[in-house]
């Protein structure tokens, strides 16, 4: 295929990335405002065709999930492969464009730019571990460039530590002011930080402002902030998603983000009289109540109950018993 192609691909490192990455490839894992992969294209590469490699066991899933070609390199000229641990939010990548070489930073491979006869090499079968595919890509004839600068993610907790500041990387780029269209119902109140000091706005004036691009709150399509409800940017930004309920008594703390859902009954996330702290990111079609904290849910979540989750990363499909508290102290 011509034009420009990028290939995000899984490298021998995503063991350390488990239990949440054996049922995911690690790049589908959530940091900031967008999982890894997702992040990376839209950061440098909303313009290329992209594809993925995975581990074989993976594949069917992904494939579905995506809609793009998994393990298929089949039709292409050229491509840029790309590590999908990298944390785009905090890196700079090369262009698609360019000659055949290995960009490698610690002895890790960050990306690999190749033509059509070096990926043929590399097609074919694909199998469960990626330490295969690496050793494909380590055994090119390319010339490999030593490169910095690149932030990668290793284990869980790094993707939860760095979350809040991640949120405040993204959120320029994927908050729009003119899209924020959901409602702040009047009886909720937006606590910011200006010039200094502290001031409280009322529904009616932080829904102007928001849409002059003068505090860093989004409420997307089909989202509802109720009355008794409080917002508080003094920490760092805050996106509520399109089609995302944030019902009374809540508060909301500074850098989070909530992110969009479908906008059925069915798939939409509530947030329910929860307390949820800064640095935390919630993925679609989630309930959360109680008190959550600097942690991460993959989506798909019930947390509705009082109880007390912090410093913690949540898979799909994860159900919170009532009371259920777990402490870092």
């Amino acid at each position: 295929m011509h034009g420009k192609n990028v290939v995000i691909f899984e490298d021998d490192q995503v063991n350390c990335l488990n239990p949440l990455a054996l049922t995911r490839p690690a790049y589908a894992l959530l940091c900031g405002m967008k999982s890894l992969w997702e992040n990376i294209v839209q950061r440098f590469y909303t313009d290329a065709d992209v594809r993925f490699v995975c581990r074989e066991y993976l594949k069917e899933v992904f494939e579905q999930k995506v809609n793009a070609k998994v393990n298929d390199l089949s039709g292409l000229d050229n491509a840029l492969f790309i590590n999908g641990r990298i944390l785009a939010s905090f890196s700079e990548l090369p262009a698609i464009d360019g000659e055949e070489e290995i960009g490698i930073q610690d002895g890790i491979i960050i990306y690999v730019r190749l033509k059509g006869k070096n990926i043929a090499k590399i097609s074919g079968d694909f199998s469960d571990d990626p330490k295969d595919f690496v050793g494909k890509l380590n055994s090119l004839d390319v010339p490999k460039k030593e490169i910095s600068g690149i932030k990668l993610v290793k284990y869980l907790w790094e993707l939860v530590l760095t979350n809040g500041d991640a949120i405040k990387a993204d959120f320029g780029l994927y908050a729009k002011p003119e899209e924020s269209k959901g409602v702040i119902e009047s009886g909720a109140y937006i606590r910011a930080k200006v010039d200094g000091n502290i001031v409280v706005y009322n529904a009616e004036e932080a829904t102007k402002l928001v849409k002059d691009g003068k505090l860093p709150l989004y409420v997307g399509e089909g989202a509802r902030v109720y009355p008794n409800v409080t917002l508080d940017l003094t920490g760092g930004p805050i996106y509520i998603g399109a089609y995302c309920d944030v019902r009374p008594p809540s508060l909301i703390d500074g850098p989070c983000c909530i992110m969009d859902s479908a906008g059925t009954s069915k798939k939409t996330t509530i947030i329910d009289g929860g307390l949820i702290r800064s640095g935390c990111t919630l993925g679609p079609v989630c309930r959360v109540g109680g008190e959550l904290e600097e942690s991460i849910i993959q989506g798909y979540t019930n947390k509705h109950h009082a109880g007390f989750i912090g410093h913690a990363y949540l898979g799909e499909w994860v159900n919170i018993g009532a009371m259920a508290t777990n402490s870092d102290l």
